[in-house]
């Protein structure tokens, strides 16, 4: 007679809020991408803890990634962000292999084997996992299970970071964190022919320092140019953002000002107006929310112009 007996055990798991991992695609045209990144720190309650952004790695067969941000501080305490920018284009030999970029965002210089290896388990089975959802949401997951076949996202994004945390003896423990996510990508669409009638640009500094003690007003130069030998009336509006400009609801800037203008182009006139963007706290925004449109008299309506730049962004950060 075989005995046997049965130990039960049960744990505890404590989910709380950490991060924020959010981006958009925009792209700028000759096959490249602006990805704007900002990660905030949304931590439940006030504390003294740190979430260090140890490394972003790009996983694609389409496109390459590369940094346009200067690392000085890769720490985020509580209810402060991190406004990361990258550039992304297609690889040189393009030849639809798998593309695994890795880019290393601790200001470090020390450590000498700095690189994660996310194909390895247990990084390569969450992303498994990640995938899955998006293109089986509703399937069950099951660890062994390869009978369908997963076509992976253009492109998506690891963070990894981490944090250390007190444990009950009081000592130091490191945690590790990850988060993913596969950006829809924005393919411009092809222009109208009204786009060489009037064009316009914004003039302004791309990166700016700025000490948060009042309000940031940033000058803005909008310059027009009308191309053809006839007079124009233009509508400008300078609009809040919204869920068409901006999904997140948060990475467009605010106006100062009149929002709404007439003007009035004369044939082959270049005019210059001035404007004034508000910003209250530092992050990477967008300055896409302005609405330019010609108004068409004859048939009542309005014809929207776009910028012969396909978007605008500014990094706003801290002066230390």
């Amino acid at each position: 007679m075989f005995r046997h007996r049965t130990v039960k055990h049960s744990s505890l798991c404590i989910i709380t809020h950490s991060i924020s991992f959010q981006t958009q695609t925009q792209s700028i045209g000759l096959g490249e991408l602006i990805l704007p990144v900002q990660i905030d720190n949304i931590m439940a309650t006030q504390n003294t803890l740190s979430v260090n952004v140890q490394q972003l790695s790009c996983i694609s067969k389409q496109w390459d990634i590369k940094n346009l941000s200067s690392i000085s501080q890769n720490s985020i305490r509580y209810g402060e962000n991190l406004s990361l920018v990258f550039k992304c284009k297609h690889p040189e030999n393009h030849d639809e292999s798998l593309q695994i970029k890795h880019i290393y965002l601790e200001n470090d210089e020390t450590i000498n084997d700095k690189y994660i290896d996310i194909s390895k388990s247990p990084i390569a089975d969450f992303f498994r996992h990640f995938i899955s959802n998006i293109v089986h949401p509703t399937y069950p997951i099951h660890r062994h299970r390869t009978s369908i076949s997963i076509t992976l996202p253009s492109i998506s994004l690891i963070l990894l970071w981490q944090i250390a945390i007190s444990n009950q003896l009081g000592q130091l423990e490191i945690r590790h964190g990850l988060h993913m996510i596969s950006p829809s990508i924005e393919l411009p669409h092809k222009q109208q022919e009204i786009n060489d009638i009037v064009q316009y640009e914004l003039i302004y500094p791309s990166i700016v320092e700025h000490k948060f003690t009042k309000i940031l007003i940033l000058p803005i130069e909008l310059k027009l140019c009308n191309r053809t030998n006839e007079n124009l009336q233009l509508q400008l509006q300078l609009i809040r953002a919204s869920l068409d400009n901006d999904p997140l609801l948060s990475s467009c800037c605010l106006w100062s000002g009149m929002t709404e203008q007439f003007i009035n182009l004369s044939a082959y006139e270049h005019l210059s107006l001035n404007l004034r963007a508000c910003f209250f706290k530092p992050g990477f925004y967008s300055l896409k929310n302005i609405s330019l449109t010609i108004i068409d008299k004859i048939n009542s309506t309005t014809i929207p112009i776009k910028s012969n730049i396909h978007n605008y962004f500014v990094d706003i950060r801290t002066l230390l």
